[in-house]
């Protein structure tokens, strides 16, 4: 298990509703080709994302499970290559001046030789860039979101 935390100076409302519009995601990371959404209630989604890796177009299929306000669940029926298994969750807190992000992720590897280590480095890096984007986006003055 792998786990990133961030701040942003917006309140729990606004940091939640970015993150859980997955129309959001191609205006936020500019890896992120675009997003077909198959379903959702705002509950339960699913989609489809295109992310340019450097392997090349990568094709996500994600599932999520939306607790407003407080969490978001994640689990890829597909995970990325490499991966035999991959789930997440982002939590979301209100603090003081703000609101706390917390991702975290759980995954398996394909290749039981592959260095565990290693790729949840690689992720944690993904998973810092992405929740600095987001941060950055929501603290931006006027920042607006679908």
């Amino acid at each position: 298990m792998i786990a990133e935390t961030i701040f942003v100076r917006r309140n729990l409302a606004s940091v939640y509703s970015a993150f859980a519009d997955l129309n959001n995601w191609t205006q936020v990371l500019p890896d992120i080709l675009d997003v077909e959404v198959l379903y959702d209630d705002h509950y339960h989604q699913e989609f489809l994302m295109r992310v340019e890796r450097p392997t090349g177009i990568e094709t996500i299929r994600g599932i999520r499970f939306c607790s407003p306000t407080e969490r978001i669940e994640i689990f890829q029926p597909v995970p990325p290559p490499l991966f035999s298994r991959m789930v997440g969750v982002w939590t979301f807190k209100a603090v003081e001046e703000g609101t706390e992000v917390k991702a975290e992720r759980w995954f398996h590897l394909k290749d039981k030789n592959a260095s565990v280590e290693v790729a949840g480095e690689k992720l944690r890096g993904y998973l810092q860039k992405n929740l600095g984007l987001f941060k950055e986006s929501l603290e931006k003055k006027n920042a607006v979101f679908t």
